[in-house]
This record gives structure tokens, sequence and C-alpha cells, in this order.
């Protein structure tokens, strides 16, 4: 029996035919060949880190050309400017610094990488709606680098009307008493969850790269 209600299975289907007709273009599968290969620099870097190399490589891939492939930033461009003050805060650095090393210094592992992220994302994204900026608030390009930090967990829908979009279609509820921190998160994860269940309930999961199982997500918005 399926983990997934009947339309689910229905629409997620079609979200990953969809993904899989993308790649069919040349020029998109060598689009996110580059934005995988970066990601994996990216990673590894993030697992060599040391407390006193900074983290102003995160800021640099952050605005990177592959991070919108990853998710494009759209009108999130206009804030980029309060992003770089947000990033260059002491406290958000200090958050950031304590996440890599908790999520890369240790054992990787998927529970425990769950419980850093409700966590410490959750101080992120708190810190953000407390802190004033002259123009946007840089709600999409933090999301953003999160997610790309948490690909084997989350998917790469950074633009928050987006995200609502699926999940209204997936039939996961938006509203909530919860804080609006823990929802972000809860609307990835499940999410996500649902893409991984549909592809190993019909054998696909290890045909799809960790990018591909974040990346199918987004494709449910123009199912």
């Amino acid at each position: 029996m399926s983990g997934l209600k009947d339309k689910q299975n229905e629409i997620i289907g079609k979200a990953y035919k969809c993904y899989l007709e993308d790649l069919e273009s040349n020029e998109q599968k060598l689009r996110y060949e580059k934005l995988e290969k970066e990601l994996i620099k990216f990673k590894e870097k993030l697992r060599t880190w040391k407390a006193n190399d900074g983290i102003d490589f995160l800021l640099d891939f952050a605005l990177s050309d592959e991070a919108r492939i990853f998710a494009k930033d759209g009108m999130g461009r206009m804030a980029t400017q309060g992003f770089k003050k947000f990033m260059d805060m002491e406290e958000v650095r200090k958050n950031f610094e304590k996440m890599i090393f908790y999520k890369f210094n240790v054992e990787d592992d998927i529970q425990k990488n769950n419980k850093i992220a409700s966590h410490d994302i959750k101080d992120l994204l708190d810190k953000l709606d407390k802190t004033e900026f002259e123009l946007d608030r840089p709600k999409l390009l933090t999301g953003r680098l999160l997610l790309m930090i948490f690909t084997e967990l989350f998917t790469t829908i950074a633009d928050e009307t987006e995200l609502n979009t699926v999940c209204d279609k997936l039939g996961i509820g938006t509203k909530d008493n919860s804080k609006k921190e823990k929802r972000y998160l809860s609307k990835h994860r499940q999410i996500r969850c649902m893409i991984d269940i549909y592809l190993k309930e019909n054998n696909l999961y290890d045909e799809v790269n960790e990018l591909g199982r974040a990346r199918i997500g987004w494709y449910v918005t123009i199912v």
C-alpha cells in the first residue's frame, strides 16, 4: 500500500516526468551538471571548514550563478544588500559557524541533520524576521542558502509563494499554530518526504541523485 494518497501520487508522478523532460535539453542538462559539481565543491569546503576560516565563502556561493540555477532569485535580488548585511551580523555568523561544525564535522546522518536544521535554521529565520532592513527582507536569498546546505533534507523551492503552491497541490497544510520558522521547515520536509516515498515505491530512488530529489518538488508548480 502506498504511503501517498492517489492525488499526491499522480501529481508527483507528473512532476517527476517534467523533471526528466527538462533534462532532455542538453543546455539544461549542462547547467545542472555544473551546479552539481559546484555544490560538491561547496559541501567539501564545508566539511573541511575550520573555525578560523570564516564564512565569507557562504556569501560568495549564495550569490553565485550556480545558486541562481539552484533557485531563481527573481525579485529577491533586490534584497542583496540586506542579505550581505544580515550575513555580516556577528550573531548570524556564529549561528552559521555552529551549524557548519555540527553538520559537517561529525558523522553525517539524516536524522541528526534534521535536528540540527530544525534548531539552527529556526534560530536564523527568527533573527531574520526580527532584523530591520532598509529595503526588502532577504528571505529568499537566506532560504536558498540554507536549502543548498541541506540538500539531503529539503527542496530547491526558495520562493515562499511557490512553496505554498506546492503545499496546496499536495494537500499539505500551510496554516497551523506553530511559529512560522517551524512551518517553513515542515513544509519543505513534508514535500521532500513525499518525493522520496514516490521514488522508492517506484524503484527510482537510486536513479536520481540528491540534487535531483531536491529539485523534483519544484516541478509540482507547473503540473
